[in-house]
């Protein structure tokens, strides 16, 4: 979301969709970031935990000087936090980068439907 930029973060997040579904088969897909870190390595999520990563503002807040280097992972290990963004979040070393692209190919692994 667009407030993966904001400092002061959420507890809780609440989606309010509205789609038509007349088949009942629509869903919608979340992944906890707890299971996803049983998947990933130490060395991945050493990396992880490292702020080696830049998250810009979208285009429509008309700000690149809100970019800063962040860290994907924060928390602790029993309750860990995500802060990532698909297309505004990139590693600054080669390193990071394979470890996002490993966490981005993780989270659908261990996603469930609503």
């Amino acid at each position: 979301v667009e407030d993966a930029i904001h400092p002061y973060k959420p507890d809780y997040l609440a989606l309010y969709c509205l789609k038509s579904d007349h088949e009942k088969v629509a869903i919608t897909e979340t992944s906890s970031i707890s299971e996803a870190i049983k998947k990933l390595s130490d060395s991945t999520l050493n990396t992880l935990r490292k702020p080696m990563y830049e998250l810009h503002p979208p285009a429509s807040f008309n700000s690149s000087h809100l970019s800063r280097k962040v860290s994907v992972i924060g928390g602790s290990q029993k309750q860990p936090e995500l802060l990532i963004h698909e297309t505004l979040m990139q590693g600054i070393e080669n390193e990071a980068e394979k470890a996002l692209n490993e966490l981005k190919e993780t989270l659908p692994k261990v996603s469930n439907g609503v």
